[in-house]
């Protein structure tokens, strides 16, 4: 069960060992599989976004890819944000030539109520390299200040499944000429943002086939059965009980008691986005809340139905 969204993240319950998942906001920002709020707090200052993309989070067979990134005012925001620049770990610029066409601002009515201005970056993961870092700078076209959302998206991604193949290239090449506002145009299928499906976008998801992306919009969390003394009903006489699940890879999960019973806990989820934690339970009823916040910086947030701690456990001999 869903409830209303706050600061951009997505609240969740995660029911007794029921496994639920968060899709990421994206209906506004096309195939988007992170999103990342940001704020311009001073007049005519920029809103620095740091994303740290480990290999964990990507199969990249050539070494190379090419990621996009848009930004777009929240709702509320009066701000029109523009990057002004995307640097890599040694400051040095990383944005992709502009095609022609590209880097215009996209229609509104296609991305967002406001405008959003795409950006390509070009991600380097060699062979043994673990991670690289990106820097994405974000002004106001009028040098004013407010909130806004930096998408991360795959160019060539079609069909939004996150990864590249012959299916998202036969698409694109079937939309050839579709422009914004005609029935045909598919944003999905416009690799480089740019109102208009052409052979960049072609070229653009054939520089991209064969990369997959491994962000789980996703959290999962359940008791651990041996962790349950007694009858499955979440009360146990451990103090100590361990709860397992799954994130986005590399993601730092924090289980934290809401009431402050008891010390927060974090871990990292492994290369497969699995993670195992052990938590401790004060007397009575424990209730968590699971925050996971993955490389791009995005929290997904939800609670634990309670664990109860007694010393005497129903169904315990």
């Amino acid at each position: 069960m869903e409830r209303p969204r706050k600061n951009h993240q997505c609240l969740f319950e995660i029911q007794e060992a029921q496994l639920e998942r968060r899709d990421v906001p994206a209906s506004n920002l096309g195939n988007t599989f992170a999103i990342v709020p940001g704020e311009i707090t001073k007049a005519g200052d920029a809103a620095v976004i740091k994303v740290n993309l480990t290999s964990d989070l990507f199969t990249i067979p050539k070494g190379r890819a090419t990621l996009g990134v848009a930004v777009a005012a929240t709702t509320a925001s009066t701000v029109q944000p523009l990057i002004s620049k995307v640097v890599n770990g040694t400051n040095k610029s990383v944005v992709q030539p502009a095609a022609p066409g590209a880097g215009k601002a996209v229609s509104a009515a296609v991305v967002t109520t406001k405008t959003a201005t795409p950006s390509l970056l070009n991600v380097q993961l060699n062979k043994g390299q673990k991670s690289s870092s990106y820097s994405v700078s974000v002004k106001d076209k009028a040098s004013g200040k407010g909130n806004f959302l930096s998408g991360f998206y795959l160019p060539g991604d079609a069909n939004g499944d996150l990864k590249v193949d012959k299916t998202d290239l036969t698409a694109i090449k079937s939309k050839i000429g579709a422009k914004v506002g005609a029935a045909n145009y598919d944003f999905n299928a416009d690799s480089n943002r740019d109102g208009q499906i052409d052979n960049a976008d072609v070229k653009l998801a054939q520089s991209n086939q064969g990369v997959v992306i491994k962000v789980k919009p996703m959290i999962t969390a359940r008791l651990d059965p041996a962790s349950d003394t007694g009858t499955a009903d979440r009360i146990t006489d451990n103090r100590n009980v361990q709860f397992q699940g799954v994130a986005t890879p590399g993601s730092t999960v924090t289980y934290t008691e809401v009431d402050s019973k008891t010390t927060p806990v974090s871990t990292k989820a492994d290369a497969t986005g699995n993670y195992t934690l052990t938590a401790s339970l004060a007397d009575g009823n424990n209730l968590y809340r699971v925050n996971a916040t993955d490389s791009f910086g995005q929290t997904i947030s939800g609670l634990l139905s309670p664990v109860t701690y007694k010393t005497n456990p129903p169904g315990k001999v």
